[in-house]
């Protein structure tokens, strides 16, 4: 685990290089306190690239990225059973011969995120999300891959008014048509 940013710099991203025989982890455990059920929720973050890395396969270093509601705080890092959603995964640079620093607050060494994750049963009040970022240590030298500027926004389930509202407009729209 690392403390990415410029030397001298207060501005500090969470990065991770995986390194030995280990599986290297980082997360978050969200818990619903909105007070409504959330059908989904919406997930923006930057990726920086702190370090290139070298790699015999020319693959990319990629940090897979998993979710899910039934864990448990204890053991969501480990969890065999998350959901894994390859739309947040974080790929590192390309691989190069010699591998060095990077300044991952450059434009050029960035990428955005910006999705979703829908639930197939609301997430109730009081109940967790977990999200989970895993790296393996690849052939060669690993890219620091870090993540910046975190934001979790929760989707309430649509009041069973606004399904009926939407329902009258599309009517209305249909109805119109056959005129």
């Amino acid at each position: 685990m690392y403390s990415d940013g410029a030397v001298g710099s207060a501005e500090r991203a969470l990065g991770m290089l995986a390194s030995g025989s280990r599986i290297m982890a980082f997360g978050v455990e969200i818990v619903n306190n909105t007070g409504v059920a959330l059908d989904s929720i919406t997930l923006r973050f930057h990726q920086e690239n702190w370090r290139s890395s070298t790699s015999s396969s020319g693959t990319p270093n990629t940090m897979t990225f998993a979710w899910g509601v039934n864990s448990t705080s204890a053991t969501y890092l480990t969890d065999a059973g998350l959901t894994n959603d390859a739309t947040f995964n974080l790929v590192g640079p390309t691989p190069v011969a010699t591998n060095g620093a990077l300044d991952g607050n450059l434009a050029a060494n960035q990428v955005n995120f910006f999705g979703n994750i829908t639930f197939a049963t609301p997430l109730a009040n009081g109940q967790s999300v977990f999200l989970r970022w895993s790296d393996v240590d690849d052939q060669g030298s690993d890219a620091n891959i870090a993540i910046d500027d975190f934001n979790v926004v929760g989707n309430p389930v649509p009041e069973p008014a606004t399904l009926a509202v939407l329902g009258l407009v599309a009517a209305a729209a249909a109805r119109r048509k056959r005129k």
